[in-house]
């Protein structure tokens, strides 16, 4: 959430011009599929928004064991240790993105709509820093 709204008043409410939403910029497509509410409950409510992240946490965690992602953990990817809250937040910003990243040693770094790079989210919970 601090990656995604941390700066804002108000991030329960928040809708980035690509239309990702709330505190943790849902898309529209996962909304429908994990939050089980419409648009405008979504916004209304922050119960329904931590609900509907912890869903897509479950989601997540079961998209990384089934894929073996969870190989990486402990792991260092140029210069960034691999956490498992590392690969949540990389597979929360572009899942793609990620699984280039890992195989290819950290050499393609892809970045989401607003030029965040997957890698400045993995670093983010790297604890050695």
């Amino acid at each position: 959430a601090e990656l995604e709204t941390g700066g804002l008043k108000q991030p329960y409410q928040a809708v980035n011009q690509y239309g990702y939403m709330g505190k943790y910029q849902i898309s529209h497509a996962y909304l429908t599929k994990f939050g089980r509410v419409t648009k405008e409950e979504f916004l209304r409510s922050s119960w329904k928004q931590e609900v509907t992240m912890n869903r897509l946490i479950a989601h997540y965690l079961n998209f990384i064991w089934l894929h073996g992602w969870d190989k990486y953990i402990g792991t260092i990817i140029d210069g960034t240790l691999v956490t498992l809250e590392g690969l949540l937040a990389g597979y929360h910003l572009y899942p793609v993105a990620l699984k280039l990243w890992l195989e290819g040693k950290g050499k393609t770094n892809l970045t989401d709509g607003n030029g965040t790079k997957v890698s400045t989210y993995v670093k983010k919970f790297d604890y050695r820093l």
